[in-house]
């Protein structure tokens, strides 16, 4: 019984932080940063997506957490995948984009959740959108 109720809270975390990221106020010239945040809900709380930046995973999010990389110059994609048992009927969600040096990039994750299937949605938006997000 034991065995199972901490299984089942670990997989409710994620490995994102819960601290605010320091948004570079000096824009990193070698490359891009690229943001995200999971706004809490008592929906799909328990489920965690994994966010996947060029075919390697950064980390999943949990409710309220935070999710930074670098990437370099040119073209990437991001995936939102759910793994696990808690996978059963969720589909995946993608973006790509062009990363120029000096440019961030931010992105709000949230569910989507349908008859018999969910999705971690990607939504692009603006610095201060992701300020606000919060």
């Amino acid at each position: 019984m034991y065995l199972f109720l901490i299984l089942f809270i670990t997989s409710c975390a994620g490995t994102g932080t819960k601290n605010f990221p320091n948004l570079n106020t000096e824009l990193n010239k070698s490359g891009s940063s690229i943001y995200f945040f999971r706004p809490g809900s008592y929906i799909g709380g328990g489920i965690i997506p994994s966010i996947i930046v060029n075919g390697t995973e950064i980390g999943t999010l949990g409710n309220d957490e935070y999710l930074e990389t670098f990437i370099k110059p040119g073209e990437f994609t991001i995936v939102s995948k759910v793994k696990g048992l808690n996978s059963i009927g969720m589909e995946t969600d993608s973006r790509s984009g062009v990363a120029k040096p000096g440019k961030n990039f931010f992105y709000i994750v949230s569910l989507k959740q349908k008859l018999f299937t969910g999705q971690f949605l990607l939504t692009e938006t603006t610095e201060s959108g992701f300020k606000q997000a919060k």
